[in-house]
């Protein structure tokens, strides 16, 4: 750390190269310590304060569920207070399994929701039961576990007529 900001002539005056071996160990100690603690005050990466999100958001712990799980949970409270809105909605349960594709379709009085490729597929209780708080109260919904295809693809085939002509040879010696 300092020895990178410092010419190398400086490096190798003894004493200087003394005070800095011993002072580099201990930023980087520093640095290690400084950037564990500011992980703390992330839900994505907390380890230790993860009981202190749950409190916060008033979710009762469950020291049964994965760490991963336990944060999605504190996640799903935090965005329970943004619109509803299509874009919002596929984009946190995109979030949530952690899928390649989201798409939610409005078919008379329900919600179809389409997940391509989900990578989390033990999550999808906890988005089953995020999409049934923030839904609209008379909305149905149902998950499924394809993309939904409106693209419409036109093929055009032609003819083609051509003459092939086979031809032997005999090599003789």
């Amino acid at each position: 750390m300092i020895r990178d900001n410092l010419p190398n002539f400086v490096y190798d005056i003894k004493q200087m190269k003394e005070l800095i071996d011993a002072e580099e160990s201990e930023l980087e100690y520093l640095y290690r310590f400084f950037e564990e603690f500011s992980n703390e005050f992330n839900i994505f990466s907390c380890m230790d304060t993860i009981k202190r999100f749950e409190k916060d958001y008033a979710i009762e712990p469950n020291e049964e569920l994965s760490i991963e799980q336990r944060r999605l949970r504190i996640l799903i409270k935090k965005y329970q207070k943004l619109l509803p809105t299509v874009v919002n909605l596929e984009d946190m349960i995109k979030r949530l399994l952690s899928a390649d594709v989201v798409k939610i379709r409005d078919v008379g009085c329900r919600f179809d929701i389409y997940v391509g490729s989900a990578a989390l597929l033990e999550n999808m209780d906890i988005a089953k039961k995020f999409f049934k708080e923030v839904r609209p109260a008379h909305f149905d919904y149902k998950f499924i576990n394809s993309v939904p295809r409106d693209d419409v693809a036109t093929i055009y085939i032609g003819v083609n007529e051509f003459m092939h002509k086979k031809m032997k040879f005999e090599v003789i010696r």
